[in-house]
Order: structure tokens, then sequence, then C-alpha cells
């Protein structure tokens, strides 16, 4: 009886249990509603829209609350991390959809069809105890329309990262990753609806 060598046995191993994983990496996107049949496939140009937060809860509270539990003092450091939280997540579907051949650019009113990002919950993480309660996530909606404001599909992207004393120590540090891996994720998302 012919057994394959052991050299070229591990060698395959090793590549099935690479695509094993990968397929099952986690993904920080998930499909609401999709149109079917696709209207996105072949499509190159999408104008983004500023990010809005509506009905924003943070750390489980509305944003009214959050805020006067951190005082006054602290309302312009809130409003600068939710600036960069925009920020990240906007220039990261950019760029993360021209790596995947895709424009998507604020202001481009000619685009045939429209990204609107919207954030409605946002966990500071900052320093709870115990501390690996202190994840710092960010959930953001996110509908495509055609240029009439026809729904075509719905995502919802989340993510957050855990408090870490020594990589992670800054809340708003951490905020600004977190936007800035979903703003990739939901460019890959694009990407991956116009090639069908």
């Amino acid at each position: 009886m012919n057994f394959p060598s052991f050299r070229k046995t591990v060698p395959l191993l090793l590549i099935a249990l690479c695509g094993l994983l990968a397929s099952c990496a986690p993904s920080f996107v998930t499909p609401v509603a999709q149109a079917n049949p696709n209207p996105l496939v072949g499509a190159k140009r999408f104008e983004v829209k500023p990010v809005k937060y509506v009905d924003l809860r943070v750390d489980g509270k509305s944003e009214e609350a959050y805020k006067a539990g951190i005082g006054a003092d602290s309302w312009a450091d809130w409003d600068e991390d939710k600036r960069w939280i925009a920020k990240y997540f906007t220039d990261h579907v950019q760029s993360s959809a021209a790596d995947g051949g895709v424009s998507a650019t604020m202001g481009d009113s000619s685009a045939p069809f429209v990204i609107t990002p919207t954030v409605s919950m946002i966990d500071t993480g900052y320093y709870r105890i115990p501390a690996w309660n202190a994840v710092s996530r960010v959930n953001y909606n996110v509908v495509i329309t055609d240029r009439s404001g026809r729904r075509i599909d719905h995502v919802e992207a989340v993510h957050g990262i855990p408090f870490d004393a020594m990589f992670a120590p800054s809340t708003s540090g951490r905020l600004q990753k977190v936007a800035a891996m979903l703003g990739d994720a939901v460019g890959e998302y694009v990407v991956e609806r116009t090639d069908g």
C-alpha cells in the first residue's frame, strides 16, 4: 500500500487548515437587508455621506445623560472623540473601497449610489472594574441607496477593543482604531457587493 510522504502531507494539511481558519474569520459587518437581484454589481462610484449620530446611546444611557455624568469640562473632549470616530470611519471606507477599485467619495453628488452611515451606540470602555469589562465599542448602521433614495442594502457594523494597560490604554485611541477597522470592513463589503 502506498501512503503519501509525510513531507507532502503536512503542507497540504496546513493549507487546508489556513483555508478553514480564513473562512471562519470574524466579520464586523452583518447584513440587515440586501437587494436581490443586486443592483450594485459593476458599480464603481459611490457618494459617502458624513457620519451622523442618531438616538445615540453612550455606555448604555442617552448621550445627554452620559454628558451630564462626565461634566461640562469634558464635553469638548467628547465632541472631539466623536469627530475622530466619524473621520476615521469615513477615511477608511474610502481607502478600503479604493483598494478594490471602487470610488467612495464625500460630496460626489453625481455618483449613482449613496452610502449613509449613522452611529447609534458607543461604549467608551473607560477604565471599568474589572478591567476586562472595559471594551471600547462602536455600532454603525450603514444604508446604501440609489440616487433616488431607494434602499438597496442595510448593514450593521460593530466591533470593540478591550482595555490593555500596555497596548491600548487610551479610550480615544481605542475608539479611533475601532472606527478605522469598521471603515475598512464596510469598504470591503461595498467592493464585495459590486463584484457580485
